[in-house]
């Protein structure tokens, strides 16, 4: 009970000390006094520069030869914190004056506890999902913590690479380390961190833990980012509200949210943290006019690169959409707009940021995915039946059918006034039959960046999850499409919200109080239904922990009874958290080896040997004898249940290690 008790504590103070403490320095050092910034901001931007910083230590650490461990994890942080702390002290004796705070953070009673209550309901169904896969057993997960454990073990940052089984000149052999490139270090310094800190493994529940937090935060990050969308609309607080509702309890299971979190998709659940916070500093450096804000976004951009190049990818063609919708919508005073942006960009905090970025790209550490050339796997179209787009359907039941539905009205309501802004200003210059009046200036109207940003943000995801030819991508379609949730969910509130708004005064149409009543109860009905629904097709009872703990005690065996030289053959189809198994091992991301899912073998693409399928599906055979020989396939583990039976018979298979799920076979030389 102790050690559980310590465990938990190591736990929550290496989380503050990696999560909270450095951002939280780093957020008051350049929001004195927090009078541009609520509390509700604070926090959530202090995790997400927590995120970064740290990301940027450990690089700054490995490069320059420190060893990557406890002591200098923790006097980093403490003398980077520190380091905050005194430019915070500086700028408060050369304060300037502040703006105040915006009204868009301050509710009322009724809007708090619908705050909380939405946001309560919400964990409650992530917990109550999670709690039957809080022991780690993912595909996804055991991937990226075979990583972060080699991290803590060895002090350094790692180089992306595996072995894996090839024929040469007729011969099948293990081939020499070769480039992995979907994987960025971004995606496990922080869980090594907390890891080396306090002193937990990472076959434990910690991941699972941090994710959620990542998770729960990135929530926020919409919630802030829809307030300051709308904190000059009058009804910008209840579809921030509103957009908590379709993020939260109606999908609180379905991707990318407790589903994502059970499953480790941790670049997805990480960059659903940074996407929103990059466009919550853009968005506001640009209607503000603050370099120190442009600065800001640039810094989580450029950790959004270091963390996930899909997701770094989709926020660049994202961005740039935003910028050309942004420049449509007000065509007339286009060069006025760019002449702001040229000032953001040239201005000192930005340039030295953007030096500092250089360096640090060059000199301290680039990205693997740059090095090995990752980047061309992506581009060029579809190589796989996966990333060939998805129909309609699909889309809609990735993103949810209430979602879906509202958010088009939603997109609708945004578009009319958009276009009428870009045709009005178009034909108001050719009215006057003049070139320069194309140019010419339209008033101080505000250019509606929030309407750009949402607009560029759903249609990229729209057009890139159905047709990504268009784009020439070769990317996970249904990946791409849980990208949407969050633009959906936005669009959506604005829609609800409206449509609310607009009954109750009549804009329309008059409705009798009961009829209008009715109605919004009816269509609501609908929604939570719906919601519910696409969270209850992820819920399923199933006995994966009994069957994950078995898994963990003959890999701990099978590592403390064989050589270095020995090789292990385990099974992705039926052995439950096989890829766990490596982290017993140590020895190469790719190793045990394994039978891989059957499709994977006959699409042609995916495997391009048949060893690992022959050596388990049908040891008998000469070809499988061949692939026993060649490659010194030691041992197999596999399915009680599924596959003893090809094995049992054979006198040069010998039984050596047996549980309620999985059987151990050493082959005889």
């Amino acid at each position: 009970m102790q050690n559980l008790l310590f465990e938990q504590l190591s736990l929550y103070a290496a989380a503050i000390l990696v999560l909270f403490v450095p951002g939280y320095f780093f957020v008051s050092a350049f929001f004195p006094k927090n009078k541009n910034l609520s509390g509700l901001e604070k926090f959530t931007l202090s995790v997400g520069s927590s995120f970064v910083l740290v990301g940027f230590v450990m690089m700054a650490l490995d490069r320059v030869g420190v060893r990557i461990d406890r002591l200098s994890l923790i006097l980093s942080l403490v003398f980077l914190s520190a380091a905050f702390f005194g430019v915070r002290f500086l700028f408060k004796k050369h304060k300037g004056v502040a703006p105040a705070r915006s009204d868009a953070f301050v509710f009322s009673k009724k809007q708090l506890v619908l705050i909380i209550g939405l946001l309560f309901v919400s964990m409650l169904f992530k917990t109550s999902y999670l709690k039957d896969n809080i022991v780690p057993s993912s595909t996804d997960l055991g991937h990226h913590m075979y990583w972060v454990k080699q991290i803590a073990q060895t002090g350094e940052l790692p180089d992306y690479a595996k072995k894996d089984i090839v024929e040469r000149d007729g011969k099948y052999i293990v081939s020499g380390p070769q480039n992995i490139s979907d994987l960025i270090i971004g995606e496990h310094m922080v869980f090594a961190a907390i890891s080396i800190i306090s002193g937990l493994g990472v076959i434990s529940y910690f991941p699972v833990l941090i994710l959620l937090l990542m998770n729960s935060v990135g929530v926020l990050a919409i919630f802030i980012l829809v307030l300051r969308f709308f904190e000059d609309d009058p009804h910008g607080k209840d579809i921030a509200i509103a957009s908590l509702l379709f993020i939260g309890p109606l999908f609180a299971i379905a991707p990318p949210q407790a589903k994502f979190v059970g499953g480790g998709v941790v670049g997805n659940m990480l960059s659903n943290l940074l996407i929103p916070l990059n466009f919550y500093f853009y968005f506001r450096a640009l209607k503000e006019k603050s370099a120190g804000l442009l600065a800001f976004g640039i810094m989580f951009s450029m950790a959004l690169f270091y963390t996930h190049h899909l997701s770094a990818l989709l926020f660049a063609i994202i961005l740039i959409f935003s910028a050309a919708s942004a420049l449509l919508l007000h065509f007339g005073k286009s060069h006025l707009i760019l002449w702001d942006w040229a000032k953001l960009v040239f201005s000192k905090p930005v340039l030295i940021f953007l030096a500092f970025a250089a360096f640090f790209f060059f000199a301290v550490h680039t990205p693997s995915y740059i090095t090995n050339k990752a980047v061309e796997t992506v581009v060029g179209g579809p190589s796989k039946i996966d990333h060939v787009g998805l129909t309609l359907d699909k889309f809609i039941s990735a993103v949810g059918e209430p979602r879906f539905v509202l958010g088009s009205v939603g997109f609708l309501l945004l578009l009319a006034p958009f276009a009428g802004k870009f045709f009005a200003s178009i034909s108001g210059a050719l009215r006057k039959k003049s070139f320069s009046a194309l140019f010419a200036g339209t008033g101080k109207s505000e250019v509606g960046y929030q309407n750009a940003i949402l607009l560029s943000w759903t249609v990229i995801i729209f057009l890139i999850s159905l047709y990504p030819t268009i784009f020439l991508l070769d990317i996970p379609s249904s990946r791409v499409s849980n990208y949407g949730s969050y633009p959906l969910s936005i669009l959506a509130a604005i829609a609800l919200v409206r449509i609310v708004v607009s009954l109750k005064n009549g804009n329309f149409f008059t409705l009798n109080k009961q009829l209008a009543a009715g109605g919004f109860i009816l269509f609501f009905s609908y929604a939570t239904i719906a919601g519910f629904r696409d969270n209850s097709q992820f819920v399923t009872s199933s006995d994966n922990y009994a069957k994950t703990v078995q898994t963990f005690h003959a890999s701990e065996y099978l590592a403390r009874n064989t050589a270095p030289s020995d090789n292990v053959l385990s099974d992705h189809v039926y052995v439950a958290a096989d890829s766990w198994s490596k982290l017993y091992f140590m020895r190469d991301y790719n190793f045990p080896f394994y039978r891989a899912n059957f499709s994977r073998y006959q699409n042609g693409v995916d495997k391009e040997e048949f060893c690992t399928l022959n050596m388990i599906s049908s040891p008998e055979t000469e070809e499988s004898d061949r692939c026993f020989d060649e490659l010194g396939m030691d041992y197999v583990m596999v399915s009680k249940k599924n596959d003893s039976s090809q094995f049992s018979d054979l006198d040069d298979f010998w039984q050596i290690y047996s549980n309620e799920e999985l059987i151990i076979y050493h082959k005889a030389k």
